[in-house]
């Protein structure tokens, strides 16, 4: 697609970043953050799998649209707008204020489309909200939100992970894969930290919060404790903190008592 300006309100907050040499980079392409590499891609670059699957790696790897071109062999950094709001091309639809959207395939479906956008249902499928009302429309006006850049910027940000964790009993809450998506964790990633806000009742004996790579513990936080404490995870073990792409990762919420609270899981992608 052709260089076009899409920024239309609203800070952009450019940042420089790397790009391949072969990678060619149009002005209002939406860009995805190689983490093993630390530089932008195009979404047309991505190995293509399934629509749900590109839009999660993309909703927490999105790093933003393009302020400036780079030609095929150009090593130069581009300038990359990671806020404001933008105009965007859709299939013809119509949308309400702050619905969510996500990237776009092709008609094949064979690879993604760095310029269009698609409504989602599901908020770990979007790259940001509708700022518009609009109706049977062919383009939409959304404010991103590139989590990977809004999370920190250099070797790939942190990113945190809520759970509500409400139930009695044993509970395994499955974080990848997700109910739309069946490929796993998008991206490998390493738990940095994890912790549990109580928001209900004292916390019983033996009330605690696992968080898994697989079915292996990478560190457990106590929730035996009272309403309105944080729980924080203790130690983290270097032998299954690592995630791999495509793997099950999941947290356990085992309690005794009507002791309710929100999980915390903070997760940085690594190459």
């Amino acid at each position: 697609m052709a260089d076009v300006h899409r920024h239309r309100w609203g800070a952009t907050n450019p940042k420089d970043m790397a790009v391949a040499s072969l990678t060619v980079i149009e002005i209002g392409d939406l860009l995805w953050y190689d983490v093993a590499n630390d530089e932008v891609i195009n979404m047309a670059s991505l190995v293509f799998t399934d629509l749900a699957n590109g839009q999660l790696r993309s909703h927490f790897l999105f790093a933003g649209i393009a302020m400036s071109a780079s030609p095929t062999l150009k090593t130069d950094e581009i300038k990359v707008g990671t806020a404001g709001v933008w105009e965007l091309p859709c299939a013809s639809a119509s949308f309400g204020q702050n619905d969510l959207v996500g990237i776009d395939d092709n008609a094949g479906p064979t690879a993604y489309v760095d310029q269009q956008v698609i409504a989602v249902g599901d908020e770990m499928l979007s790259i940001g909200r509708v700022a518009e009302v609009a109706a049977t429309a062919t383009s939409v006006f959304v404010e991103i939100n590139p989590r990977i850049v809004r999370g920190g910027w250099g070797g790939g940000g942190e990113i945190l992970i809520e759970q509500v964790c409400p139930t009695d009993g044993t509970t395994t809450y499955i974080i990848f894969p997700t109910a739309s998506s069946a490929e796993g964790a998008p991206f490998k990633f390493r738990v940095v930290d994890a912790w549990i806000v109580k928001t209900h009742a004292a916390g019983g004996a033996g009330d605690t919060l696992e968080i898994l790579n697989v079915a292996n513990v990478i560190g457990t936080v106590d929730g035996n404790i009272a309403d309105t404490l944080v729980g924080r995870l203790p130690d983290c073990d270097d032998a299954y903190h690592d995630v791999a792409e495509s793997t099950l990762f999941s947290i356990k919420w085992t309690k005794s008592t009507s002791s309710q609270g929100i999980a915390y899981i903070k997760i940085k992608p690594i190459g």
